[in-house]
């Protein structure tokens, strides 16, 4: 007997953001970019091997310093190595 098992596990899941995060993007970016912002910063923590989500959305913001292409960059970096953008923001 084969039991589908993507109906209880989909294959994309949606990264919750915290509400102190939200926040602080809110505050960091202008208004027109805080929805892409959200968006790049859901794209990391939706993976096991992806920890501490929070930690490294506040330090990709804070590194990113209101600019998309900063938060992009830094993006790129903590999904490859979260702990260098926690080193890079102070955060270790």
């Amino acid at each position: 007997m084969c039991v589908d098992y993507t109906a209880w596990f989909p294959h994309t899941w949606t990264m919750e953001i915290a509400a102190h995060t939200i926040a602080l993007v809110r505050d960091t970016f202008a208004a027109k970019e805080v929805a892409t912002v959200l968006d790049l910063l859901r794209e990391y923590g939706a993976e096991s091997s992806q920890p501490e989500p929070d930690r490294v959305h506040r330090a990709i913001i804070k590194l990113g310093q209101g600019d998309l292409d900063q938060v992009r960059r830094y993006l790129r970096i903590a999904k490859s190595d979260y702990r260098d953008v926690l080193y890079y923001s102070g955060d270790y």
